[in-house]
């Protein structure tokens, strides 16, 4: 199934002034499994580097795309550009969690601003971002295919 969140997300790896070829930052494959079939999916997330004045801070997500300022991969800056990268990859996963409506809550699950941030430990941005709890379906995946299951009857000897 394609949605606004991949269309989106093609559009940018197409139309964004980026100053390098798409790299592939992560790609996460998994099954869904409910009553109404199983689903397979796939999200890949797309890394793109941008030129400083055209971005609004050091990096940005959009679904499934990351834009980091081209500065973050040459010294003297390059040794925030894991850290960044890890709170962007952060945020793809808010994203999945929660389709168009991340961008309603992104103020609240941004890391705090006056956090003092240790660059050579980018995990620590996990306990202060907003992570999805493992439970929560999914409102977007890049690609996904629904295999329906069969409706129960009485004729296979199902109840129902």
């Amino acid at each position: 199934m394609i949605n606004i969140g991949t269309i989106i997300t093609v559009f940018l790896l197409l139309f964004f002034p980026s100053v390098s070829p798409p790299q592939l930052a992560r790609v996460q494959t998994g099954v869904e499994v409910s009553p109404a079939g199983i689903t397979l999916y796939c999200d890949p997330v797309f890394l793109l580097y941008g030129k400083t004045e055209d971005m609004r801070g050091r990096g940005q997500t959009t679904f499934s795309v990351i834009v980091l300022q081209d500065e973050l991969r040459h010294p003297p800056q390059a040794h925030k550009h894991d850290y960044i990268l890890h709170e962007e990859l952060n945020h793809t996963d808010q994203f999945r969690a929660l389709g168009l409506g991340a961008w309603l809550l992104s103020p609240w699950m941004e890391p705090p601003v006056k956090m003092h941030k240790d660059y050579e430990n980018p995990a620590e941005l996990d306990a202060v971002m907003w992570k999805p709890p493992t439970w929560m379906p999914c409102a977007y995946h890049f690609f996904s295919l629904r295999l329906p299951l069969p409706v129960p009857c009485a004729r296979w000897g199902w109840s129902g």
